[in-house]
């Protein structure tokens, strides 16, 4: 049976503040299992004891990453004997950390996080295990936030590490470093030493060791202030992200994979480059892209690797990147009836004699049979392309010149498709106006019925 030592008041108190920690900000239940992240550090280490000492349902797990040569495999022992000394299973695994840092052209470090996290996430489906608790404390949170201030970030990367992220909690937030080395000193817990977090080479240890003890020297209770202001920071950013869904709700617009945002409305709203990044950020805009937006003419266009966005008159259009078959052409062979292509689909229907019906709908045409020299093609347009268009009595106008009459924007003039006759004569501009020559008239002895759904 494992004793704890009550004679100190104070660390009780370390104790107590713990499990009403985890109760205030409802990180689990008794009745959930708990994989903890156990290095052999001090954090992890007293982490291991508290949640014993709580009676949670706990096990340890622990990652060899295979950097500290035979250290390491000492770090994978020790926790190993701390799960025997706590009665708590104990679960371990080695990663060639060097080499898929190498495979993943990643930090070591970045290479140790993402490896970290992949296989607690793996444990946790195997074994059922509801959520991952990480040793991280005050300081951790307090370091966090001067790493991302100086690195340059927005309001995001201000509010320290959250105290829960899906299945991963932080349960040790509330406590300072200090507090966690004095209740291992007070109950004589046993833990490894890492010189690395004492080489200041690493941003995160110059912080620890040069900068946050200046701090300390002009207010001594610099750490708690900064985590109080992380704090703060962390619930503007809830309400930030409140009104961000309330502008988005009212000025973008979304059909299908294409997106509408009106600049008119965006322009009159404080913050307006910001907003912009955020409403579109997980289109892969650029906070610098945002700002260019706002001052760019209509027909300009921005890029990312996914999206394009294309400022037209007073919106800002935008859709996923092309995925480059445009320019493919589809043959119509006499007698078919469907034709299926990169930009939807047009059925094809004979009729026998004339009609003084005509189509509702600039997706439908009939067209005079006698006039078609098969096979028909359906291609992209070229700059050069012209057509007679219907009621304009046999004159001729250049698609390009239709297209702006028409306050077309680049990227629906890149989605326009023309039905072709076999002697090069444009006979439809699908989806907006047949040419005049194939219009069936009362001489018409059979026609045509084409129907175009476009994606």
């Amino acid at each position: 049976m494992f004793l704890w030592l009550g004679e100190n008041k104070a660390m009780d108190n370390l104790f107590g503040r713990f499990t009403a920690f985890i109760e205030e900000n409802s990180l689990f239940t008794q009745k959930d299992k708990i994989l903890l992240a156990v290095s052999g550090g001090v954090d992890s280490v007293v982490m291991a004891h508290l949640f014993k000492r709580a009676g949670y349902d706990a096990a340890i797990a622990h990652c060899n990453f295979m950097l500290r040569g035979a250290e390491s495999d000492i770090d994978e022992d020790f926790c190993r004997q701390l799960g025997k000394k706590l009665d708590l299973p104990f679960l371990s695994v080695s990663f060639n950390t060097r080499k898929i840092a190498k495979q993943r052209s990643i930090s070591i470090q970045m290479a140790a996080r993402e490896l970290r996290y992949e296989w607690f996430e793996e444990v946790c489906v195997m074994l059922g295990y509801d959520c991952v608790a990480t040793a991280h404390h005050m300081n951790d949170s307090v370091e966090t936030f001067f790493v991302n201030l100086i690195r340059g970030c927005g309001i995001r990367g201000l509010h320290g590490i959250p105290v829960k992220n899906a299945n991963r909690v932080r349960p040790l937030l509330f406590a300072t470093r200090k507090e966690i080395e004095e209740y291992a000193a007070i109950y004589q817990i046993k833990f490894r030493f890492d010189a690395s977090n004492e080489e200041t080479k690493y941003l995160r240890n110059k912080i620890r060791h040069e900068l946050v003890p200046k701090l300390k020297e002009i207010n001594p209770l610099s750490e708690k202030s900064v985590f109080s202001t992380t704090k703060r920071i962390r619930e503007a950013e809830q309400l930030f992200d409140f009104a961000i869904d309330q502008f988005r709700n009212k000025i973008l617009a979304s059909s299908g994979k294409k997106s509408v945002l009106n600049l008119i409305e965006l322009k009159a709203a404080p913050g307006t480059a910001t907003l912009l990044f955020e409403l579109l950020k997980d289109k892969g805009l650029h906070a610098d892209q945002a700002q260019m937006i706002l001052e760019a003419n209509t027909g300009a266009v921005f890029r990312s690797t996914t999206h394009r966005f294309l400022v037209d008159r007073d919106n800002l259009v935008v859709e996923p990147v092309p995925d480059g078959h445009n320019a493919t052409e589809f043959s119509i062979e006499m007698g078919e009836n469907l034709i299926v292509f990169d930009q939807g689909e047009v059925q094809i229907e004979r009729k026998e004699d004339t009609t003084d019906k005509f189509p509702s709908t600039s997706y439908q045409v009939f067209v005079d049979e006698s006039e078609l020299i098969f096979p028909l093609t359906i291609r992209s347009w070229n700059p050069g392309d012209a057509f007679q268009p219907l009621g304009m009595k046999g004159k001729t106008k250049k698609l390009k010149d239709y297209f702006t009459d028409s306050k077309l924007s680049l990227f629906e003039k890149e989605k326009v498709r023309i039905l072709v006759n076999n002697d090069g004569k444009i006979i439809w501009v699908m989806g907006h106006r047949l040419d005049d020559r194939f219009k069936i008239a009362p001489t018409t002895r059979s026609y045509l019925e084409f129907t175009f759904e476009s994606k």
